[in-house]
C-alpha cells in the first residue's frame, strides 16, 4: 500500500498478512516496553491498544477515495449500473427471458415453414387423387391395403419400418391381408 497517495497499488495476501503480524507484535512489545509495569499483560488492555494503534494510523487516509475511484462515485454511473443489472438480471423482461423467447420464436418459423410445406404437398396429392382414378384406387393399396374381394395382399414389412434399428441383412416379415 502506498500510503502518501492513499491507493492500493498491489494487493499481495501473504506480503499484506506477514506485514500486519509484525504490526501486530511491535506493537505488542511497544506496549510492553512502555508499560510501567512487567506483569502479565491482559488481552483487552492488548487490544484497546492495537486499536488506539490503528486510529491513529489511519487518521490522514480518506476511505473513500481508497476504496471507490472517481468515476464509480458517479451518481449518473451507479445509476446506470443499476439500471443495467435491474434490466438483465430483475426485470419481468429479463436478458434471459428474452434470449428464451427468441429462440422459442425461431422454433416455431422453422416448425411453420416445415408444415407449410406439408400442406402444399398435401394440396398436391389431394388433387392428383381427385383428378386421377387409378392414382386413387394405387394410393388405397399402398397406403389402406385396400384389395379387390378376390384378391390376397402380402404386405413386406422390415424392421425399420416397424420402428427397430434398420441393419445390414435386416429381417423382413412377410403379412398377409385376407
Amino acid at each position: 500500500m502506498d500510503k502518501k497517495q492513499g491507493k492500493l497499488l498491489i494487493f499481495e495476501p501473504k506480503q499484506y498478512i506477514c506485514e500486519q503480524l509484525r504490526r501486530v507484535a511491535k506493537t505488542y512489545l511497544v506496549y510492553m516496553a512502555t508499560s510501567s509495569d512487567n506483569k502479565q499483560i491482559s488481552t483487552s488492555a492488548f487490544l484497546r491498544a492495537l486499536a488506539q494503534d490503528w486510529r491513529e494510523r489511519l487518521q490522514g487516509v480518506s476511505w473513500q477515495r481508497w476504496l471507490l475511484p472517481s468515476f464509480a462515485r458517479n451518481f449518473y454511473f451507479v445509476s446506470a449500473v443499476l439500471f443495467i443489472l435491474w434490466m438483465l438480471f430483475f426485470d419481468s423482461n429479463d436478458f434471459f427471458t428474452q434470449r428464451e423467447r427468441k429462440q422459442r420464436l425461431e422454433q416455431l418459423q422453422r416448425e411453420q415453414v416445415f408444415y407449410q410445406k406439408e400442406i402444399k404437398r398435401i394440396e398436391t396429392q389431394q388433387n392428383r387423387l381427385s383428378s386421377n382414378k387409378n392414382a386413387l384406387e394405387r394410393f388405397a393399396r399402398e397406403k389402406y391395403y385396400f384389395k379387390k374381394p378376390n384378391e390376397e395382399v402380402y404386405v413386406i414389412v422390415t424392421n425399420q419400418e416397424v420402428g427397430g434399428i434398420a441393419e445390414e441383412g435386416a429381417k423382413m416379415r412377410l403379412i398377409r391381408i385376407k
